[in-house]
């Protein structure tokens, strides 16, 4: 008995031995596996990052929702749940992952810039500007960071403020291209053009072929009137740019500068390129008409006016421009006719009217010359038409 006794104590000792060390191992194997799915988790961050930059949101989503299962105290796996929920739109819940990471992880600069974006979303300025600035203060050559502050400055018209900012960064990044592009959008808002086109010129000698910078300078000059140099500018953009959409558009304000820089010919070439690709566009046509006239050539004028009247009839503008083309072709009968289809018009009637007196005169018809020029001058002749085709063409005609 004391025998089997003895071997029963062996045997559950070594059972006993045997099952502490399975279940020692078991501990080591879990923490293993735990161990790995967080390493996991981690290295699948930066694939996340790529889903996001590629717009698959609901396929980073559910990455990130295994990653933090099991590394729930990642900082950066809620930051970039935030990221998702922001793009999605879903605010609260975007502000919910942001502020668990910066709570997990208080150096997280870029949590803290979003955490501003969310507060600028929900109206709160403030409490935007405290985290934008925290994100700098963690980053302070982040570009995304000082345009948010500067936009901000600008936003509740503390422009001194967003000018100070910026200066100070611009001298230790003089060549940052959104830097310079958010100075000239401050130098714009202040009322200082001369000083935002000083800045595109700046950023295109950085970089000549900026396309999106060249079309503001243009932009620029046309607001200041400054046709030739507009003018200039869009030949340059259409030089730079491939896409065929843009190239149409661009081809379409050349055209106008040209047409107010008075270089009718250059703009009636655009015009006969824009044609092509809207035939059915009765303001190029018009547009193509007065360029024609400009041009001093009045039998395309007067076509591409009837091209206009076919597409947009008993249109007061078109027969205007028609009428000053027959005038200039000396068909003073059909330029009468024309120039009664425009006399009662609010903007154009006092043009017609002179226009209409002008052809009763080179018919010999001095009464009616002379009551129209009565009611032109009731009208008043002031159009820019007046200005474009009469004070230009005063000996032709």
């Amino acid at each position: 008995m004391k025998h089997t006794n003895i071997s029963s104590l062996i045997v559950a000792v070594v059972l006993s031995g045997m099952l502490a060390g399975c279940a020692a191992n078991e501990i080591k194997k879990q923490a293993v596996v735990e161990h790995w799915e967080k390493s996991t988790a981690e290295a699948k961050l930066s694939t996340v990052e790529n889903l996001i930059e590629q717009g698959q949101t609901a396929e980073a989503r559910k990455t990130l929702e295994k990653c933090l299962a099991a590394a729930p105290e990642s900082a950066q796996a809620h930051f970039l749940m935030g990221r998702v929920y922001f793009i999605e739109n879903r605010a609260a819940q975007a502000e919910t992952s942001f502020d668990r990471a910066v709570m997990l992880d208080e150096t997280l600069d870029a949590a803290w810039y979003y955490r501003g974006g969310v507060a600028f979303l929900k109206g709160d300025d403030a409490l935007a500007m405290t985290y934008y600035q925290k994100a700098l203060s963690l980053k302070p050559v982040e570009t995304d960071y000082i345009t948010a502050i500067a936009q901000l400055y600008m936003k509740t018209d503390r422009n001194e403020q967003a000018q100070l900012l910026l200066e100070e960064k611009l001298n230790q990044q003089p060549q940052n291209r959104d830097l310079l592009l958010c100075m000239a959008e401050l130098t714009h808002r202040m009322g200082q053009v001369d000083q935002t086109m000083a800045l595109y010129e700046r950023m295109l000698r950085i970089n000549p072929k900026d396309a999106q910078i060249i079309e503001l300078l243009g932009y620029c000059h046309m607001t200041q009137k400054d046709w030739d140099n507009a003018t200039r500018t869009f030949e340059r953009l259409l030089e730079v740019v491939d896409e065929a959409a843009r190239k149409e558009s661009i081809l379409n304000t050349l055209a106008l500068c040209a047409l107010n820089a008075g270089r009718y010919g250059q703009a009636l070439k655009c015009y006969d390129k824009l044609s092509l690709l809207r035939r059915d566009d009765a303001e190029v046509w018009l547009n193509m008409a007065q360029a024609a006239l400009g041009a001093e050539v009045p039998k395309r004028a007067a076509y591409s006016a009837q091209k206009a009247l076919q597409l947009k009839p008993s249109w007061p503008q078109a027969y205007a421009v028609l009428g000053a083309a027959q005038y200039v072709q000396a068909d003073y009968d059909a330029a009468l006719a024309s120039f009664a289809r425009v006399c009662d018009d609010n903007e154009l009637g006092g043009f017609a009217w002179f226009m209409t007196g002008r052809s009763y005169a080179r018919l010999g018809q001095t009464a009616n010359a002379e009551t129209a020029y009565k009611k032109a001058g009731d009208r008043g002749a002031n159009s820019p038409l007046v200005e474009r085709f009469l004070k230009e063409k005063t000996k032709a005609m």
